[in-house]
């Protein structure tokens, strides 16, 4: 059974993931103050949810921002640098085996809006918010490493 304080921790967790979702949207931003709030959390986590380990959180961290990083770099404008610091704070709290699930759902979510817009909006120059969906994929990571 999960301790007091693991559960505070996931809804800090959501709920930092629902104001950056918020800020993307609104302003197409993520602060700073956002994703580091969210990397606190990955480090209160190191001391009441001993699962992952340190290791299996840094290896999250570089396997989620990694390919956004990438994006940004080869495509200067696709990807924003607060998608990408959010991907790896949340690969920090949720650990590498938790991250794969929630960048491909995230990414699978955003794909599908992005075809629905080009298929029946004819809005193929328009930019989306990605924010949102890399945090509902995260929150589909951790509600599935929860075994909810």
């Amino acid at each position: 059974m999960k301790e007091t304080g693991s559960y505070l921790l996931d809804v800090l967790f959501m709920g930092g993931l629902i104001t950056a979702s918020l800020c993307d949207f609104k302003k197409r931003k993520i602060p700073d103050a956002i994703t580091g709030f969210l990397f606190l959390t990955g480090v209160a986590a190191l001391f009441w949810m001993p699962q992952p380990s340190i290791k299996m959180r840094l290896a999250g961290a570089f396997i989620a921002g990694l390919p956004l990083f990438a994006a940004a770099v080869c495509r200067p404008g696709a990807v924003g640098g607060g998608d990408v610091k959010l991907m790896a704070a949340g690969g920090f709290f949720l650990g590498l085996s938790a991250v794969w699930d929630s960048l491909a759902f995230g990414m699978a979510l955003a794909g599908g809006y992005c075809l629905y817009l080009m298929l029946l909006r004819n809005g193929r120059e328009q930019k989306i918010a990605l924010g949102p969906f890399l945090s509902m994929g995260l929150m589909f990571g951790m509600f599935r490493s929860m075994g909810a």
